[in-house]
């Protein structure tokens, strides 16, 4: 089976802040053991994986954090971490640089004022001090924003402080419902369409801004569409089905595999249960990914998935009823 380019590893959902649009840290606690780790990492490799995405909750509340980037790099693995950046200071960027890390994604949701009534007191502060002591030991970073009605006139402000910074990358992430448990207060991040349309010339100032001090963003065709998903949480269509089933593979904090991260009620192994090349290579991953790709996939607001999307949009209801009967055929 084709090797997959990347694979998203969730260490925990455990952070240390509270964010008022993620719920993840309030989920299952569970967290996969470093000895399992090491031996998902070492059959990642056996398959010709070429880099792992550490994400959470927040990675660098694990205390083997550092040995899992350093068992990844001796696998010949590239390492990139999603992390808020309030636990990185001079020291941790000194040791990141030392292992080698690739790339270290920063979240950061506008001005400070802004960045804090979304993150919490003191944070914004906390991220930029992670920016200038990567940028300090030259290691690649990327700003990662999660885009909702409390910052969507402050993504100008985002490219800027790139470039700032030093960051090569801006990844824009519309506010996603499936990170909130209490769906009552997603009204909080949504937008209104006359919002919409002061969004949709702020996003052509951006993507002019971008270009001008050579920041990579979203594909055109992904964040044009930002103001329609922040209506009302439809997700732009995928072309010929996704290309995220067969360029990535997730692998949840209760040891889970999952397709992809909008499909995690439907995991297709477990690497408690059964080491990974086992699952990768299994008849169950291979049927569901057909299915899918026949059957069509419903797209997501996951900006990590951005280079899948075309432009239609299509009928929510519809394209989730197509995901469920595509894998209703497996199940």
């Amino acid at each position: 089976m084709t090797a997959p380019k990347e694979a998203i590893i969730s260490l925990t959902n455990k952070c240390n802040l509270k964010c008022e649009m993620c719920d993840i840290p309030k989920g299952v606690k569970d967290e996969i053991s470093t000895k399992i780790l090491k031996e998902l990492i070492q059959d990642l490799k056996k398959i010709n994986c070429k880099s792992i995405v550490f994400s959470g909750g927040e990675p660098f509340v694990r205390k083997d954090v550092f040995e899992l980037i350093n068992h990844s790099k001796n696998n010949n693995l590239k390492v990139c971490i999603t992390s808020n950046g309030t636990l990185i200071n001079d020291e941790i960027a000194q040791r990141l640089a030392k292992e080698g890390i690739g790339v270290i994604n920063i979240s950061l949701d506008g001005r400070k004022k802004t960045h804090d009534l979304l993150r919490g007191e003191g944070n914004y502060d906390k991220a930029i001090k992670a920016l200038e002591a990567l940028k300090t030991h030259h290691i690649e970073t990327t700003i990662a924003t999660v885009v909702c009605k409390q910052n969507y006139k402050e993504l100008p402000f985002i490219i800027r402080l790139a470039r700032k910074l030093g960051a090569t990358t801006v990844k824009f992430q519309p506010f996603n419902l499936d990170f909130l448990n209490d769906k009552t207060r997603i009204g909080q991040f949504y937008i209104t369409k006359k919002e919409c349309l002061e969004l949709d010339r702020i996003i052509k100032e951006t993507v002019a801004l971008a270009r001008k001090h050579n920041i990579n963003i979203n594909p055109e065709t992904y964040i044009n569409k930002m103001g329609l998903m922040l209506q009302n949480n439809i997700k732009p269509q995928t072309n010929k089905g996704c290309n995220a089933l067969y360029d990535t593979i997730s692998i949840v904090n209760n040891s889970d595999v999952i397709p992809c991260f909008p499909i995690t009620d439907k995991p297709i192994g477990n690497i408690n249960k059964k080491r990974f090349l086992e699952i990768w290579n299994s008849k169950e991953h291979k049927k569901i990914r057909e299915n899918i790709k026949k059957e069509g996939c419903p797209g997501c607001l996951m900006s990590c998935y951005d280079n899948n999307f075309e432009t239609k949009v299509g009928s929510l209801k519809t394209k989730f009823e197509r995901l469920k009967n595509a894998i209703s055929k497996f199940y």
